[in-house]
């Protein structure tokens, strides 16, 4: 972790220093738009030693909250990011927020057993799902859309290689990453993959029409491999995203 948190922080500092971090300038000028937030880096939230890592491909951020500046030093920055649900959900906080993402989560994570999510409390959950679990982002840079396919190949080596640093520096009991693209993304590191494909049942009792899957891998980076799972249907909207935890739960 010592190797990752080093990367975090030199990347802070350039936020911190310049106003601005030069990869994503880099980004921005490759793909000729201003279409990613060159300021206020978001890396992870939540326990860097957890036992369930989720992984996204980067922060959702509308333009108009692009160029944030910062006072924090690097020590605060982290803890804002450890702490972000106790921050948002605890009981200091207004608990008038409820994130429809975290929600979503905590019904998605739920039947894997590993995070806390049975308080009758909905914001003592919604604390645990962000605080308890690891969630990185691929590319810590804030966009309104994401397009994988027009980042330049070294951006994507660099962020992809810090990425498993972080997952590989702590024994993990399930490792998720949501999306599709990441089959391309990780692919180098990929040993071996089964999709598994299936069908749900909705909350009503019936099937649903619509085949799902989740692909499981063995990852193999710097000498180590670990089993993960990609979920590529995770963001889709309205699917039964209990059952598909449920399902999950079942391979793991």
């Amino acid at each position: 972790m010592k190797d990752y948190i080093s990367f975090v922080e030199s990347v802070f500092n350039e936020w911190k220093l310049n106003g601005i971090c030069k990869d994503a300038i880099r980004i921005n000028e490759w793909i000729n738009n201003a279409s990613f937030d060159t300021g206020n880096p978001h890396f992870f939230t939540g326990d860097l030693k957890s036992k369930i890592v989720m992984v996204q491909l980067n922060p959702k951020r509308e333009i108009k909250d692009f160029n944030q500046k910062t006072n924090k030093n690097f020590d605060e920055y982290l803890d804002y990011y450890v702490n972000y649900g106790k921050l948002v959900y605890g009981k200091e906080s207004s608990r008038k927020f409820k994130s429809r993402f975290d929600q979503k989560l905590i019904r998605f994570l739920k039947p894997l057993e590993i995070i806390d999510l049975n308080s009758n409390d909905i914001f003592s959950n919604l604390e645990n799902v962000v605080d308890q679990k690891l969630q990185l982002e691929f590319i810590p840079f804030g966009s309104p859309n994401f397009d994988y396919t027009k980042l330049p190949k070294d951006i994507i080596d660099i962020y992809t290689k810090q990425l498993l640093n972080a997952i590989f520096s702590e024994q993990r009991t399930c490792v998720i990453f949501g999306g599709r693209l990441f089959s391309h993304i990780l692919k180098p590191y990929i040993t071996s993959k089964k999709n598994h494909i299936f069908k749900l049942q909705k909350t009503n009792g019936e099937w649903s029409k619509n085949e799902y899957e989740i692909i499981s891998i063995v990852l193999s980076f710097n000498g180590n491999s670990l089993i993960a799972y990609i979920a590529p249907q995770f963001a889709q909207q309205g699917m039964p995203i209990d059952a598909y935890g449920k399902k999950l739960a079942s391979l793991i």
